[in-house]
């Protein structure tokens, strides 16, 4: 196993120089370590000459932006020693595909909370220019004492899920906070359009 593990981390940092080129993070992830499944070669034999008995696993996510040319970025992976794209270390494969680029959000939270403040920032601004202008229209900011109850949205269209599910992509708030922020895996990159509503209550000073 040393051996191995030294070979091993002799690729990855082969691997994570050329993906930090490519503007790419490379993630490790689990490390397994397995013993060789006997393979028959052509004399009949079951082991190759200087073939060690143990392995070493090492599973790995590459982040890339959207834009990255990922069909050319995995051919130079796999040549430079990715020798298990798509298999999982610690699930036995099935015969269902795997898919094995996927799409994430990034700072989904982050995200979240800018557009439920704008959201509430453009429903002050509506407010105050219909003719109620309650106290929350003196100044720039929002108050402090705003009560956020409600903040709800959805995608206008479905997307298709790693799964292999196809539905609407729901993020939800409760009393300001998120309840379901977690970057969701999709199948495809796509430009996400999202609609929904807000209610929030402001508490007047007494």
């Amino acid at each position: 196993p040393t051996d191995a593990a030294r070979q091993l981390d002799k690729l990855l940092s082969v691997l994570n120089d050329y993906v930090q080129g490519q503007h790419g993070r490379l993630v490790l992830l689990e490390r397994v370590r397995t013993l060789k499944v006997p393979r028959s070669n052509a004399s009949g034999s079951n082991h190759e000459e200087n073939d060690q008995p143990a392995e070493v696993i090492q599973h790995i996510h590459i982040e890339l932006s959207p834009e990255a040319p990922v069909d050319a970025i995995l051919d130079r992976v796999i040549e430079l020693g990715m020798d298990r794209y798509g298999d999982s270390n610690l699930v036995n494969r099935t015969t269902q595909p795997a898919i094995t680029v996927q799409f994430r959000i990034s700072n989904l939270p982050s995200r979240l909370f800018d557009l439920r403040r704008s959201c509430l920032e453009t429903a002050l601004k509506m407010q105050c220019t219909a003719g109620d202008r309650p106290k929350a229209c003196a100044g720039d900011k929002l108050p402090e004492n705003f009560s956020y109850e409600t903040f709800n949205v959805r995608s206008m269209e479905k997307v298709l899920r790693v799964s292999g599910s196809s539905d609407f992509l729901r993020f939800i708030f409760s009393n300001g906070l998120p309840q379901n922020a977690d970057p969701p895996e999709l199948a495809g990159g796509q430009a996400i359009k999202l609609v929904g509503e807000i209610t929030a209550q402001y508490a007047q000073e007494q």
